[in-house]
């Protein structure tokens, strides 16, 4: 049994276009290029029409998404239909509501402080002032190979009982009268017959999933989607995942149980791949390939963990690598979003609670005594200064991911697990102590 959110979330599977014969692809392609001229003509309609390259206010930001009109001159020439029309209009907006989204909230950020009459609030409007002035919004650009979002007004599915095809994505009302009188005899629909996959109908059986009928769609691929409650199992235990570039995912649960990623079928790890990766260089096909490589590998390392037993997941969280510091091309392969969002893909698919903890001084705290610091840990070797314990680093940091430990106050501490080191454990209320742990 299991508890139910009141959020859904969205998962996608693509379908190859394949078997879909010349002639319909060409259209498809030709709809296409209109839909992003169509996007690309409206993004600059409303980009100019509201001003942002030049001045505007927080009210008329917050207001810009509220409506749009339909307006038949940003395409006057279009062989689109209306609903396509306005299909491309609602994917421009989103596009410039994600560009204007940061600013907004620094604006709205600074409204508040403004309201305020707290004295210590002058610096931050200041700095939110300097960083408000500074930022210039940036107009966003169509992609050649934009997916066209239809909706049920003008795609359907439909379940297809022959042998050789499972399902029919069904296209209505893509071009206007113009263009249907010229191109088409009959009706203004173009249907695609299409295999599916086991991927398919791993979610299509998922319990509580439903199929939108919604579909991405471009001139080789149909990406169906799926709805499916969020759910967390009432049982099981809980599992501790720290991430490396030289292990890819070291997990610990309750129970002791130990997992580490290792090599693929292939004899590549992340650390081959990374190093691989350094020797490519960037847009060459050869780059393209050891990314779709390295992409394979992540996925293929978390999927070897099973989470059947395990009713949450804690994963180390990675931040800000080498901020304000010269971090080696070595160091800027390693993919944590890539490992971040597979993990939490699988949580979501498995009914586990997927939940993200700091890293700071996790990965120097000794496991046995709870005392941190920094010639604790060197690369992938664990050996406590203060009481001789010593662990694989990565196995030894996962096993800190599992405790609940109080927070620390980082400016308090700073530098102090350079020098003498503190110990930090469950049962202290403050973070720094001399006090070793009683056992």
């Amino acid at each position: 049994m299991a508890k139910s959110n009141s959020k859904d979330y969205i998962r996608s599977t693509p379908i190859q276009l394949k078997y879909v014969n010349q002639a319909k692809k060409n259209l498809i392609k030709f709809a296409m290029d209109e839909y992003r001229i169509a996007m690309q003509n409206a993004i600059d309609y409303y980009w100019l029409r509201h001003n942002l390259d030049g001045n505007y206010t927080y009210n008329e930001l917050r207001s810009f998404g509220k409506f749009y009109p339909y307006d038949k001159e940003i395409n006057h020439d279009s062989a689109l239909s209306g609903r396509m029309l306005k299909s491309a209009y609602t994917q421009a907006m989103g596009m410039i509501n994600s560009a204007i989204k940061s600013q907004m909230n620094r604006m709205y950020r600074l409204s508040q402080l403004q309201k305020s009459t707290n004295s210590t609030n002058i610096q931050q409007i200041s700095n939110l002032q300097r960083k408000i002035h500074k930022t210039k919004l940036v107009k966003p650009t169509v992609p050649k190979s934009v997916n066209m979002t239809l909706d049920t007004n003008t795609c359907k599915i439909y379940d297809h009982t022959a042998t050789t095809f499972n399902i029919c994505i069904e296209l209505s009302a893509i071009f206007n009268k113009e263009f249907k009188a010229k191109t088409f005899k009959g009706k203004n629909k173009i249907p695609l017959l299409v295999k599916t996959h086991r991927r398919y109908y791993h979610w299509l059986n998922h319990n509580g999933t439903t199929r939108l009928n919604s579909v991405l769609i471009n001139d080789k691929t149909a990406t169906i989607r799926f709805k499916t409650p969020k759910k967390t199992k009432d049982t099981g235990i809980k599992v501790a995942i720290d991430q490396g570039i030289k292990t890819c995912i070291t997990a610990v649960d309750d129970n002791g149980e130990i997992f580490e990623s290792g090599c693929n079928n292939h004899g590549y790890d992340l650390d081959q791949i990374c190093k691989l990766m350094t020797t490519k260089t960037k847009g060459t096909k050869s780059y393209k390939k050891i990314i779709e490589h390295r992409k394979n590998y992540v996925n293929w390392a978390i999927n070897q963990l099973n989470l059947d037993p395990y009713n949450q997941l804690v994963l180390e969280e990675i931040k800000n690598i080498g901020y304000k510091q010269v971090s080696s091309e070595y160091l800027k392969k390693f993919p944590t979003q890539l490992i971040k969002g597979k993990i939490q893909s699988r949580c979501e698919e498995k009914d586990v609670l997927f939940s993200l903890q700091s890293s700071p001084y996790r990965s120097q705290r000794c496991n046995d005594c709870g005392y941190v610091h920094s010639r604790n840990r060197n690369k992938k070797n664990f050996l406590c200064i203060k009481c001789g314990y010593s662990e694989d680093s990565d196995i030894n940091a996962a096993r800190n991911h599992l405790l609940v430990l109080p927070d620390i106050d980082r400016q308090l501490i700073y530098g102090i697990n350079k020098t003498e080191g503190f110990y930090w454990n469950p049962m202290f209320d403050g973070v720094y102590t001399p006090i070793p742990v009683i056992k």
